[in-house]
């Protein structure tokens, strides 16, 4: 699983697989997305609950959408926005994006949707990792777009906010590696449906 989708995703999924099917064994791993297709790739995990976007060799794995999830931004106590409890897309011009740097597909992912409604991806600058971005948000007074699940990712001084707009959203999905011949895979993936 991606960190911090635990209680959204994970806490249901476990719950309801693990009363109906006592006997499988479920492991589960938090991962960042890119060691996460990394794994799946090198065949150290079968199934991955990820975003479903650009990865470098996706073509190599099978993506199940499970549900499209709205993106939101977060934002220093020093920002504009700060008072706000939503933004529309509109207000996402002209401001100063943080990515991850070592995570492309959050770059393009972001720009994709900007350049669909008609922004350009202007200004822009990196951070290392998930852990510093709060450093990161507070340095820059830029926003960093996030899925709603990271919601529950506590950062003091900052205020998440909703974007409004309902093509605004990210497909979160289950991965795994075309040639894995896991007979639990479709037995989990079946009873997931179930849940989302």
């Amino acid at each position: 699983m991606l960190y911090y989708a635990s209680d959204e995703y994970i806490t249901p999924i476990m719950r309801f697989f693990k009363e109906k099917y006592p006997n499988i064994e479920l492991l589960i791993s938090s991962y960042q997305p890119m060691q996460l297709i990394q794994d799946l790739l090198n065949d150290k995990i079968d199934v991955g609950l990820t975003l479903h976007e650009y990865f470098p060799h996706a073509d190599r794995l099978i993506f199940h959408d499970i549900r499209s999830e709205k993106l939101a931004v977060i934002v220093s106590d020093k920002h504009p926005f700060f008072s706000k409890e939503s933004v529309d897309v509109a207000d996402l011009d002209e401001q100063l994006f943080i990515f991850l740097g070592d995570q492309e597909w959050h770059r393009f992912c972001v720009e994709r949707l900007l350049t669909n409604h008609g922004i350009g991806l202007k200004h822009f600058t990196f951070t290392d990792q998930i852990d510093t971005v709060s450093f990161t948000i507070k340095e820059t007074n830029g926003i960093f777009v996030v899925p709603h699940h990271l919601k529950s990712m506590s950062i003091s001084n900052t205020a998440f906010l909703e974007i409004n707009d309902s093509e605004f959203f990210i497909d979160m999905a289950l991965a795994y590696k075309v040639t894995n011949n896991n007979a639990a895979i479709p037995l989990f993936i079946n009873n997931v449906n179930k849940i989302f």
